[in-house]
């Protein structure tokens, strides 16, 4: 299941038919299915606000807040019949909803990644509901990826000689590894984009190497990322240098850093080496497959 049909099914289990528990002061729904689960924590009656969690293997990836009130308290009978989310309208309700003396109308901006809006309603033609709400992807600091290095060790796509990768020197190549970097700068074909770390197998790289890469590849962007683990700011670091190129500096390790580039890449060549193999040029719809296991959403 993806993220937006979980997100569908558990927003239409909650309100208006879901059995909210309290818990304090606050009124508790919640759902889950496969290895996604669902919250919705609000308190208050009129004004209210509350917010929405989507959990991925316990991890929370995405989040909505909202705050309304009422002129009216029949508004709320009339938003009950209102609130049909659809994968065209995933936030609260649809655009528009009619119903006797009653309108609700729905307006926002953005998708499932960043959004916000505002709900009201109207009894003849006279203001008498409205709820603001936004919000967005959530993800931690670091993915953990430590389940997945047996799987990681076999290569995510064909592996190729640095003579055979030389060839697509005409492509923007996007080379992750100091070895591969490297490789790359002595044949005289320079990275779109490189990520390194100045090590290979956890050793540091010689000091002609370290110059090499520096001269040819002045770090644009530096970031920690621990062995086994995913900085998931390098997500954002990978939407900016598929536009425009440019370095990474890693401080720790930077293996894994691959798979921030794979949900973003198209007509570039993503490599990365491979220890005593060669070099990976990563197949995107077999790393992605990967990748979703850890995380169903990318900024």
């Amino acid at each position: 299941m993806d993220f937006t049909s979980f997100l569908l099914k558990a927003k239409r289990a909650a309100y208006p038919r879901g059995k909210y528990r309290k818990v304090g002061a606050f009124n508790v729904f919640e759902y889950s299915e496969g290895n996604f689960s669902y919250s919705d924590v609000y308190t208050g009656h009129n004004p209210f606000s509350g917010t929405e969690i989507v959990y991925y293997n316990s991890v929370a990836i995405w989040s909505m807040h909202y705050y309304g009130f009422a002129y009216l308290e029949e508004a709320f009978t009339f938003l009950k019949r209102a609130l049909k989310p659809s994968e065209d309208a995933l936030f609260r309700g649809p655009p528009e909803v009619k119903l006797g003396e009653f309108l609700y109308v729905n307006k926002w901006k953005g998708d499932v990644r960043l959004f916000k809006g505002t709900e009201k309603i109207y009894r003849y033609n006279k203001k008498v509901y409205t709820l603001d709400y936004f919000g967005g992807i959530n993800l931690p600091e670091f993915l953990d990826l430590r389940a997945l290095r047996s799987r990681l060790k076999k290569p995510l796509g064909k592996l190729f000689s640095i003579e055979d990768l030389i060839k697509l020197k005409n492509k923007k190549i996007i080379a992750v590894g100091d070895e591969v970097t490297y490789s790359l700068i002595e044949r005289g074909v320079k990275p779109f984009v490189a990520v390194y770390d100045f090590k290979t197998l956890r050793k540091r790289i010689q000091p002609n190497k370290r110059r090499k890469i520096l001269s040819s590849c002045p770090p644009s962007f530096l970031i920690d990322n621990k062995p086994g683990f995913l900085n998931t700011s390098m997500f954002y670091m990978a939407k900016l240098l598929i536009k425009k190129g440019g370095y990474v500096k890693v401080k720790g390790e930077e293996d894994l850093l691959t798979l921030a580039f794979v949900p973003y890449i198209k007509n570039h060549v993503l490599v990365y080496g491979q220890p005593d193999e060669g070099i990976v040029v990563v197949d995107k719809k077999k790393a992605l497959k990967v990748l979703l296991e850890v995380i169903p959403l990318f900024p």
